[in-house]
């Protein structure tokens, strides 16, 4: 993906602008400051072109006439459930019946629902919850016949674990990149941010590397973790909010992994701090929203959730009927105050997959 290839490149050139700690010492020079600077624009005009309409190729679903598919994912955040919305959709359109389980975000949920899935024999599971949670049960479908692939969980090109027998996968990596840049370039790289933090999250960890590599490279920047709970966002993301911006009365940014937590936080931050930057990622409509007012400055979208939910369709039905997998990646978009316009949701900001099912039913032969 070009945005991706032009943010890993960035994050290898701009380790010369200082040090690889999260807070400098303070002496880079003016030159190497500029250089920091420029780097972080170029990667943030990067993050906030159009991306290219991602299109499958061409496969023959008739043999999903009559199948069940299963998506096990948290339910958390609202982004997973227009997901599931999606899935069931695409589902139908290929002629079989989608199921979706939602998981309250602890590992006894998510085994729970791995082994109900197992349990009506499917043709394929789609598993967006921690894969560590659930090998015996990803184990259990292979065994069973059961097909199964992964949303989310498995970085791009990255070896599949096994049982995994293919990807729909997100660059989290870069896209926490595409936030630490925006930040770098908005602070003039002299940037002191907060991340709230998902220690059990495995697509978090990856996001909050990048974010701690881009700022390595800033030598007056500095992060702050703060640590919260998937299973009780809805109190523990307030009072971290609340914990890290009074311990650091000089963090200007605060970074989430995706707009539920910006939602849930900006109470806090407009009350104790409200100069104080939100950065989030997901394109929900009321984060663009916020967008559009400022009281968010920066979401890093994900193309429509209907995508999302057929591409995951499109790639398990490849896997069942013996087809090669397809080559695709969850494109992404940074948008912020000179790019949002009037958007109202994250499909006037990607143009052409206002499109899906269409563009999905032509590629299946059922358009």
């Amino acid at each position: 993906m070009m945005v991706g290839a032009v943010v890993l490149t960035l994050l290898a050139a701009m380790t010369a602008c200082g040090s690889k700690q999260d807070a400098g010492s303070g002496n880079g020079t003016s030159a190497g400051a500029a250089a920091c600077v420029q780097a972080a624009k170029t990667a943030t005009d990067a993050a906030r072109a159009v991306p290219q309409l991602a299109t499958p190729p061409q496969l023959d679903v008739k043999g999903l006439a009559g199948k069940e598919l299963w998506l096990i994912q948290p339910a958390q955040v609202k982004i997973q459930h227009d997901i599931g919305d999606g899935f069931v959709a695409a589902a139908k359109a290929a002629g079989a019946t989608g199921k979706v389980f939602y998981s309250d975000g602890t590992s006894k949920s998510a085994t729970e629902g791995m082994a109900q899935a197992v349990a009506q024999h499917p043709a394929g599971i789609v598993v967006n919850v921690h894969l560590e949670l659930v090998t015996q049960q990803i184990a259990d479908a292979r065994k069973a016949g059961i097909s199964v692939i992964t949303l989310f969980q498995v970085p791009p090109g990255e070896k599949l674990p096994d049982g995994i027998q293919a990807s729909v996968p997100s660059d989290f990596r870069s896209r926490g990149a595409d936030m630490a840049n925006w930040i770098l370039a908005d602070s003039g790289c002299s940037a002191k941010a907060a991340v709230l933090h998902l220690p059990a999250f495995p697509a978090a960890n990856r996001h909050e590397d990048a974010i701690h590599q881009v700022f390595g490279t800033c030598p007056d920047c500095k992060v702050t973790e703060a640590p919260i709970d998937l299973a009780q966002l809805g109190t523990s993301v307030p009072s971290a909010t609340q914990a890290v911006l009074r311990a650091n009365p000089d963090v200007k940014y605060l970074v989430t992994l995706f707009d539920s937590l910006a939602t849930l936080s900006a109470p806090a931050v407009a009350s104790l701090r409200p100069d104080v930057k939100i950065v989030s990622g997901d394109g929900v409509e009321a984060n663009l929203k916020m967008v559009r007012e400022g009281t968010e400055a920066v979401d890093v979208v994900l193309p429509p959730p209907a995508w999302v939910g057929y591409a995951v369709v499109d790639q398990l039905a490849r896997v069942i009927v013996g087809a090669k997998p397809w080559d695709v990646s969850v494109p992404r978009r940074l948008v912020d105050k000179t790019n949002i316009g009037n958007a109202k949701t994250v499909t006037d900001l990607f143009p052409g997959y206002e499109n899906t099912p269409a563009v999905f039913g032509k590629a299946w032969g059922v358009s």
